[in-house]
């Protein structure tokens, strides 16, 4: 038997609550700047990205 669109609306819509009450139990996460300063080690690599890094902005051509 096939659904009827009401029948599919009236679920999905079900479904949607049941979304928006899930996602309210749960802590939404932040992420921003703040959750990745010093994410990095201090190893050879890590220098070297930050070297590569201070070079590139170095050669930005600003206005």
């Amino acid at each position: 038997m096939k659904k009827t669109l009401e029948q599919r609306v009236a679920d999905l819509e079900k479904q949607v609550a049941e979304l928006r009450q899930q996602r309210g139990r749960r802590p939404a996460k932040i992420k921003d700047w703040t959750t990745v300063v010093g994410i990095m080690e201090d190893t050879p690599s890590a220098r070297k990205a930050d070297a590569l890094g201070a070079a590139y902005r170095r050669a930005q051509k600003w206005p």
